[in-house]
Protein backbone atom coordinates (compact mmCIF):
# COMPACT_ATOMS: atom_id res chain seq x y z
CA UNK A 1 0.00 0.00 0.00
CA UNK A 2 0.91 3.08 -0.76
CA UNK A 3 0.17 6.46 1.07
CA UNK A 4 0.95 9.76 -0.94
CA UNK A 5 1.15 13.18 1.03
CA UNK A 6 1.22 17.00 -0.37
CA UNK A 7 4.56 18.65 0.51
CA UNK A 8 7.90 17.41 2.58
CA UNK A 9 7.70 15.13 5.21
CA UNK A 10 8.05 16.09 8.82
CA UNK A 11 11.39 14.92 9.61
CA UNK A 12 11.03 14.03 13.19
CA UNK A 13 8.17 11.81 11.95
CA UNK A 14 9.17 7.91 11.22
CA UNK A 15 6.53 5.46 10.07
CA UNK A 16 7.64 1.76 10.74
CA UNK A 17 5.20 0.06 9.07
CA UNK A 18 6.55 -2.24 6.32
CA UNK A 19 3.47 -2.85 4.96
CA UNK A 20 2.50 0.68 4.15
CA UNK A 21 5.09 3.24 1.99
CA UNK A 22 4.94 6.87 2.53
CA UNK A 23 5.72 9.28 -0.17
CA UNK A 24 5.77 13.04 -0.05
CA UNK A 25 4.93 15.04 -3.31
CA UNK A 26 7.60 17.64 -2.32
CA UNK A 27 7.67 20.30 -5.38
CA UNK A 28 4.66 18.90 -7.32
CA UNK A 29 1.13 18.04 -5.60
CA UNK A 30 0.00 14.57 -4.38
CA UNK A 31 -2.35 14.11 -7.17
CA UNK A 32 0.76 14.42 -10.15
CA UNK A 33 2.63 12.31 -7.64
CA UNK A 34 -0.30 9.44 -8.15
CA UNK A 35 -0.36 9.90 -11.74
CA UNK A 36 3.25 9.58 -12.09
CA UNK A 37 3.31 6.77 -9.97
CA UNK A 38 0.37 5.32 -11.88
CA UNK A 39 2.19 5.68 -15.61
CA UNK A 40 4.88 3.39 -13.55
CA UNK A 41 3.22 0.24 -13.17
CA UNK A 42 2.46 -1.92 -16.30
CA UNK A 43 -0.40 -3.48 -14.78
CA UNK A 44 -2.54 -0.49 -13.83
CA UNK A 45 -5.99 -2.70 -13.33
CA UNK A 46 -4.75 -3.77 -10.00
CA UNK A 47 -3.79 -0.10 -8.57
CA UNK A 48 -7.01 0.83 -6.74
CA UNK A 49 -6.91 4.88 -5.63
CA UNK A 50 -8.32 5.81 -2.83
CA UNK A 51 -9.69 9.60 -2.72
CA UNK A 52 -12.67 11.86 -2.02
CA UNK A 53 -11.06 13.93 -4.68
CA UNK A 54 -12.98 14.14 -7.84
CA UNK A 55 -10.36 15.51 -9.85
CA UNK A 56 -7.82 12.96 -8.89
CA UNK A 57 -10.47 10.36 -9.23
CA UNK A 58 -11.45 11.90 -13.00
CA UNK A 59 -7.96 12.06 -13.94
CA UNK A 60 -6.90 8.86 -12.98
CA UNK A 61 -9.84 6.94 -14.83
CA UNK A 62 -8.26 6.78 -18.02
CA UNK A 63 -5.50 4.71 -16.77
CA UNK A 64 -8.05 1.62 -15.63
CA UNK A 65 -7.21 1.93 -12.13
CA UNK A 66 -10.31 1.50 -10.21
CA UNK A 67 -11.40 4.28 -7.76
CA UNK A 68 -13.09 4.66 -4.31
CA UNK A 69 -14.39 6.59 -1.70
CA UNK A 70 -12.61 7.28 1.11
CA UNK A 71 -15.74 5.34 2.94
CA UNK A 72 -16.16 2.71 0.76
CA UNK A 73 -12.74 1.76 1.22
CA UNK A 74 -12.97 1.61 4.81
CA UNK A 75 -16.78 -0.14 4.85
CA UNK A 76 -14.59 -2.81 2.40
CA UNK A 77 -11.60 -3.22 4.46
CA UNK A 78 -14.28 -3.73 7.46
CA UNK A 79 -16.85 -6.08 5.49
CA UNK A 80 -13.58 -8.02 4.87
CA UNK A 81 -12.10 -8.54 8.02
CA UNK A 82 -15.59 -9.99 9.52
CA UNK A 83 -15.92 -11.56 6.65
CA UNK A 84 -12.42 -13.50 7.12
CA UNK A 85 -12.74 -14.13 10.91
CA UNK A 86 -15.73 -15.93 10.04
CA UNK A 87 -14.41 -18.10 7.46
CA UNK A 88 -11.90 -19.47 10.26
CA UNK A 89 -14.53 -20.86 12.03
CA UNK A 90 -15.68 -24.47 11.69
CA UNK A 91 -19.33 -25.23 11.30
CA UNK A 92 -20.59 -27.47 13.93
CA UNK A 93 -23.43 -29.81 13.21
CA UNK A 94 -26.41 -30.90 15.60
CA UNK A 95 -24.82 -34.03 14.98
CA UNK A 96 -21.58 -33.70 15.99
CA UNK A 97 -22.50 -31.32 19.17
CA UNK A 98 -24.02 -34.09 20.25
CA UNK A 99 -21.58 -36.71 19.97
CA UNK A 100 -19.28 -34.44 21.88
CA UNK A 101 -21.40 -33.59 24.18
CA UNK A 102 -22.54 -37.59 25.25
CA UNK A 103 -18.68 -38.09 25.29
CA UNK A 104 -18.05 -35.19 27.50
CA UNK A 105 -20.70 -37.17 29.78
CA UNK A 106 -19.15 -39.59 30.33
CA UNK A 107 -15.84 -38.73 30.65
CA UNK A 108 -16.92 -36.00 33.39
CA UNK A 109 -20.14 -37.17 34.75
CA UNK A 110 -18.54 -40.86 33.94
CA UNK A 111 -22.25 -42.11 32.87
Amino acid sequence: MIVVFDGYPDSRERDNRASIEVIYSRKISADEKIRKIIQGYSDQKNIIVVSDDKEIQFSVRPYGVRVMGVEEFINKKEKSRYREDNSLKPELTHTLMHQINQELRQIWLKE
